[in-house]
């Protein structure tokens, strides 16, 4: 339509610029004026048209992101509850929120840094966003372990066939993580208190510390290791206060809770990325790293779980890297054949 107007539009101005037309001048721009006119006109409704078609979509958009605000409101904050804790022997498994990640990041470590979840490998880094309300869930198999930075600055190291269930974003009713298995503790004060949920009418009270966990539910014991700080096994309404260097052992079943001095047997903790070892017993040495790797232990003779072990090993060496340690210390032999640990006297 707007090619024929212009047609007639060219035709009529050519007429009245034409000195040799017939057609009188005046008449010919009165039409032209009336056709620019109506051009005008035709344009005006087509902007307005196009206005108005513009104006109901966006109308449309804002009505769709209002109904879907009513109708999806954000998730209120989750409570922790016996189904959420993952133990898996055979998979390395993360959840995050409702996204599951089976035997990826073992090699990694995780710092949780508010709305991101940071995994390290060396220097390399990948990162998960989060809205701050998800839950985090980490199950460390047999033969693993694995170490987590929260965000409020406290450390966590699990041993082999472990999980926690932690908030990815503490409330402000204070820090509470859900756990099994062994795993070692260096928490950072804060005001707000920090509680290990074990099982339900079980927890442990933290106030700063430096303390390691066993606790699997299908033995029904659990033993707390205390270097620094306080903490206290809350039992119902009762709370059991453990002081620097002090274990406790509780036997669920039978409700028998005894506490004692640290032997040098059960000095084991974990610090600054290295398991450090006071006179432990190399019986009880043995054990753990049985329980780290998922291998067998030979002792050759019974003297030889007598002897005694002190110094630091980094936790991320390997099992053969760790046996290179422990026979530099030049007091007993140590082998890793057909995954079996043996043990000699030197």
């Amino acid at each position: 339509m707007e090619d024929r107007e212009k047609d007639n539009i060219d035709w009529i101005w050519d007429r009245c610029i034409d000195i040799n037309s017939s057609y009188d001048p005046q008449e010919n721009f009165k039409k032209l004026t009336n056709l620019l006119k109506e051009r005008k006109r035709f344009r005006t409704r087509k902007r307005l048209i196009y206005l108005s078609i513009s104006v109901s979509a966006v109308l449309l958009l804002v009505f769709a992101m209002v109904s879907d605000l009513f109708t999806n409101k954000p998730a209120p904050d989750r409570e922790f509850t016996s189904q959420e804790l993952i133990t898996d022997k055979n998979n390395f498994i993360i959840r995050i929120g409702e996204r599951t990640f089976v035997n990826m990041f073992m090699n990694s470590r995780m710092s949780v840094e508010k709305n991101n979840i940071i995994f390290w490998e060396g220097k390399r880094k990948e990162t998960i966003s989060t809205s701050g309300k998800e839950l985090i869930q980490i199950n460390v198999p047999a033969g693993k372990r694995y170490s987590v930075t929260l965000g409020d600055g406290s450390n966590i190291w699990l041993a082999s066939n472990s999980s926690i269930t932690f908030p990815s974003i503490f409330s402000e009713r204070g820090r509470t993580i859900k756990a099994t298995g062994h795993i070692f503790f260096e928490i950072e004060k804060a005001v707000m208190p920090f509680k290990v949920d074990l099982k339900e009418n079980l927890s442990v009270i933290v106030y700063g510390t430096i303390f390691n966990v066993k606790y699997y539910s299908d033995l029904h014991k659990m033993g707390i290791c205390l270097n620094e700080g306080k903490v206290s096994l809350k039992i119902g309404d009762n709370e059991n206060v453990l002081m620097p260097n002090q274990s406790l052992q509780y036997d669920i079943s039978n409700k028998i809770i005894s506490t004692k001095e640290i032997d040098s047997g059960e000095n084991i903790f974990w610090k600054n990325g290295s398991f450090y070892f006071n006179d432990v017993l190399l019986e009880n040495l043995a054990k753990e790293l049985s329980g780290w790797f998922n291998v067998s232990v030979c002792f050759h003779t019974e003297r030889i779980k007598t002897l005694k072990f002190s110094g630091n090993i980094p936790d991320n060496l390997g099992l053969e890297e760790i046996i290179d340690v422990l026979n530099a210390a030049r007091t007993f032999r140590c082998e890793y054949i057909n995954g079996v640990i043996h043990l000699y006297n030197y």
